[in-house]
């Protein structure tokens, strides 16, 4: 029939998209480990505020090839990229939250750019965050990817991602540090941001056509989810631009006391 062919055709187009932003994060991972390597900034850092660190582009790398195994239905390699990642993200929390250093930060590459960072290459707390979520995606990706209602579970973890560092590149779009970084600990890079919308992109449109192939039609989260990611960015947008006002009033009460 014309709608079983249909959703044969948007199955096709949401895994076909599901592997471009795969290899898009493979590829801004391999770009910063290039600039790692060389010592080339520009492929590193855009802005003095935040750059990528060589942790950050590592699992990027691991991610997005997690997400291209998934795509294929390679769930095995999967959980194992999963676990490495984890261990690099859920490292970097332990450290952020008990104030250690583990040495995991350095372990591959010593730091050759100071600024935009509160210890020498440690990724953000909140990458070290999104990171963690996509190494839990990716754990569970093989269970919940074959159940009728599991990919509702990887699609929400995805858009959580999404919505992160939606709010992360708001806040360098109109200049406010409090919607990218935490506190004076590193900050997300707008690279880093916008490489994690790609792949949150790829795991709900993998998702998507999980359930499409399962249920024979579109999920009812579909439109939901697609009106979230809207409405994210310009909350986001919103709450950047009232929190710059607010500290501007501070700032011109003092002046004026």
């Amino acid at each position: 029939t014309n709608s079983g062919e249909i959703m044969i055709k948007l199955e096709k187009r949401l895994l076909f998209l599901s592997k471009i932003c795969a290899c898009v994060t493979v590829l801004v991972g391999l770009l910063a480990l290039i600039g790692w390597l060389e010592k080339i900034p520009f492929l590193v850092q855009l802005t003095p505020l935040a750059f990528i660190q060589a942790n950050t582009a590592l699992c990027f790398i691991l991610s997005g090839a997690a997400l291209f195994l998934a795509s294929n239905s390679n769930f095995r390699a999967v959980r194992v990229l999963s676990f490495f990642i984890l261990v690099f993200a859920g490292t970097t929390l332990f450290e952020y939250i008990f104030k250690l250093n583990l040495g995991i930060d350095e372990l591959f590459f010593k730091d050759f750019i100071v600024e935009g960072a509160s210890h020498p290459n440690r990724m953000a707390p909140n990458t070290a965050f999104c990171f963690t979520l996509l190494a839990v995606v990716f754990f569970v990706s093989d269970f919940c990817l074959k159940n009728k209602r599991g990919h509702l579970l990887v699609a929400i973890l995805g858009g959580l991602v999404f919505v992160m560092a939606s709010i992360a590149l708001s806040g360098f779009l109109v200049g406010l540090e409090e919607a990218f970084g935490w506190g004076r600990m590193t900050r997300m890079s707008p690279q880093t941001a916008i490489t994690f919308m790609v792949i949150s992109a790829g795991i709900i449109s993998l998702a998507w056509e999980c359930a499409v192939r399962l249920a024979k039609g579109i999920p009812v989260w579909a439109s939901s989810f697609a009106s979230l990611a809207v409405l994210t960015i310009f909350i986001g947008i919103w709450q950047s631009l009232v929190i710059g006002e607010l500290q501007f009033i501070r700032a011109d009460l003092k002046l004026k006391h």
